[in-house]
């Protein structure tokens, strides 16, 4: 995997080295969130909530280190506000 790739020539930690990856990724496909598109869907589920929302997908970008970048590689970090309309 190109993921791992990276740990080396970076020669940063991989913080999930003893994870069985084939059995989380089999719970990750379980999941009800996994087949959503985020942070399309929690903008949609919010609006139609009545509520003013917005989301930043690149907010991973400004807040992780190099390393957590390349440990979070496959799931990068996004912001979803939310904010009820007033009355």
């Amino acid at each position: 995997m190109k993921q791992f790739q990276n740990f080396e020539e970076e020669n940063i930690h991989y913080w999930t080295g003893r994870t069985d990856v084939a059995a989380m990724e089999a719970i990750v496909r379980q999941t009800l969130l996994s087949e959503k598109q985020r942070p399309e869907w929690d903008l949609t589920v919010l609006r139609v909530a009545g509520m003013e929302a917005k989301a930043d997908p690149e907010i991973w970008k400004a807040v992780w280190t190099k390393e957590e970048r390349i440990n979070n590689a496959s799931t990068p970090m996004f912001l979803v506000e939310g904010v009820k309309k007033d009355a």
